[in-house]
């Protein structure tokens, strides 16, 4: 199970609206000095993210949560939006060198064209990945962890696991 901190927003009846943040990469990569997934993290600044999950543990709002997500999630979710956009684009620049060929294209706008293409097709794949709906909460097991007990000033001192 992976683990990300949150803060729940607001309650819905049995529901709560867990407001995800940011995720860094390890401190090695933060620091500059491990795979480079902090440099990535760093370009991208993604946004906080909110998600709606059961209240299985009781949170209130304004309590910081841990929620857990299958690693098997995880993996779907990285073919998804990693790999599928990595080969979209390699079959895109196949594709535009193929079509160049055809039309017997300078070296120069072959280039082109196959750059072309694989930006089209990446972005095609990263496109149809954003517009599907993925039900995390409901269909793969995406579920509130624990509460985290806070400091006056938010430090997290001490962790209440859902049994």
């Amino acid at each position: 199970m992976i683990e990300q901190q949150g803060r729940i927003e607001r309650l819905e009846d049995t529901r709560a609206v867990v407001r995800i943040g940011p995720v860094t990469g390890c401190s090695a990569c933060d620091a500059g000095r491990g795979c480079g997934a902090g440099i990535f993290t760093r370009l991208l600044r993604r946004k906080a993210t909110s998600v709606v999950l059961n209240n299985s543990i009781g949170a209130v709002p304004g309590q910081a949560v841990t929620v857990g997500i299958p690693e098997s999630v995880f993996l779907r979710l990285l073919l998804r939006f990693y790999l599928l956009p990595v080969c979209m684009g390699l079959a895109g620049a196949a594709f535009g060198h193929y079509l160049a060929g055809r039309i017997s294209a300078e070296p120069a706008l072959t280039d082109g064209i196959s750059l072309v293409a694989a930006v089209l097709f990446t972005g095609l794949a990263l496109w149809t990945g954003r517009n599907r709906q993925l039900a995390l909460a409901s269909q793969s097991g995406l579920r509130l962890q624990q509460i985290l007990q806070t400091t006056e000033d938010n430090e997290v001192y001490t962790c209440l696991r859902n049994s």
